[in-house]
């Protein structure tokens, strides 16, 4: 049994000494809100100079690459799904943190996701195309030309999904770490006594099963996107157009849920406010909302940065190989083409 699954902490409502004026903005709440406004400042540039700029057209018309019945099925159900699931997370994150007057911290990584969506581009920042999404997908052309530095090869065929993998599926993305507090947090809870180090090792390990699990539906089942540059030596299912890449996995399952699922159990076992939000009772309401939201910004905006700087580094350290020889005709990229 889960004991305080729910502390006072996780509100921003446990009894805190205020620190000083000068004390309270070196407080993770104050530092992560930091690194969060430089993210938001950077991407409302961005922003400023699409809607200025419109963004392009894509070359290639969906109607040359063919797709199954059933493989279409399976991509117009997910991204339905995931539209569904993104209302859903809206009316279920918003009410709970209505009820308690705060952002929580789902609401912040939540906000936060939205708040990355403006990354996507940098996936495939320049020196090869790390992944692409199904040309039938729902998309829209990609603002990458809008970011300095942004040259990959093929680019004007490069897209941003709608559901399929980018942009709305983004907030979907909490779903990562729900799955891996919601399966690891009993473990954790009943092995109160473990160090710090095995700990995080049961986290990583599960952080990237759960990481695994997804990308499979996300890849294999329902073709949303996929790795087709990848060497086959660096990837499970290396060789097939389905292979996920360690340079992935590996980040991903790391990163994008296992510290948000380290910091709720480290309120939970000391019964004190999260970290992502410590230094909240120094704050009026109006600005502690602000802040907390501008803290879910740099904390996603960092964890997915990082994701995509290691797939670019692999790209640009360990090279690329050609699309498997398997690839089927939906993705805008086969063999010969890269």
């Amino acid at each position: 049994m889960i004991s305080n699954p729910n502390p006072p902490d996780l509100t921003g409502r446990a009894a805190v000494t205020k620190p000083s004026t000068a004390r309270r903005w070196t407080t993770p709440l104050a530092l992560w809100a930091g690194f969060g406004t430089i993210f938001v400042v950077l991407q409302s540039i961005v922003w400023i100079r699409v809607l200025v700029g419109g963004l392009h057209r894509v070359n290639y018309p969906a109607d040359e690459h063919q797709i199954s019945p059933v493989r279409e099925f399976l991509l117009r159900t997910g991204e339905v799904s995931v539209g569904i699931l993104v209302v859903v997370m809206i009316v279920f994150i918003g009410r709970s943190a209505w009820k308690k007057r705060e952002v929580s911290f789902d609401m912040a990584i939540f906000l936060g996701w939205i708040l990355a969506i403006w990354l996507g581009p940098f996936y495939n920042y320049k020196h090869s195309v790390n992944g692409t999404f199904n040309t039938h997908a729902i998309a829209v052309p990609n603002w990458g030309p809008y970011i300095p530095g942004w040259d990959p090869p093929q680019s004007g065929m490069l897209v941003e999904a709608v559901f399929a993998g980018a942009m709305l599926a983004y907030p979907a993305m909490i779903l990562w770490y729900w799955t891996q507090r919601w399966t690891t947090m009993p473990i954790l809870l009943r092995n109160r006594h473990w160090g710090r180090l095995k700990v995080l090792a049961v986290l990583a390990i599960s952080g990237t099963l759960v990481e695994l699990f997804y990308e499979l539906v996300i890849v294999y089942v329902l073709t949303f996107y996929y790795f087709p540059t990848q060497r086959a030596g660096a990837s499970l299912f290396g060789g097939h157009w389905y292979q996920l890449p360690y340079a992935v996995l590996i980040p991903d399952g790391l990163l994008l849920s296992t510290p948000m699922t380290y910091m709720f159990y480290r309120a939970v076992t000391q019964n004190r406010e999260i970290h992502l939000f410590r230094g909240s009772a120094s704050f009026a309401p109006i600005p502690r909302t602000c802040l907390r939201i501008l803290a879910g910004a740099g904390l996603m905006n960092f964890a997915w940065g990082t994701c995509i700087l290691a797939i670019n580094l692999a790209a640009l350290i360990f090279g690329t190989a050609p699309a498997p020889s398997d690839t089927p005709d939906f993705p805008p990229f086969g063999p010969g083409d890269l």
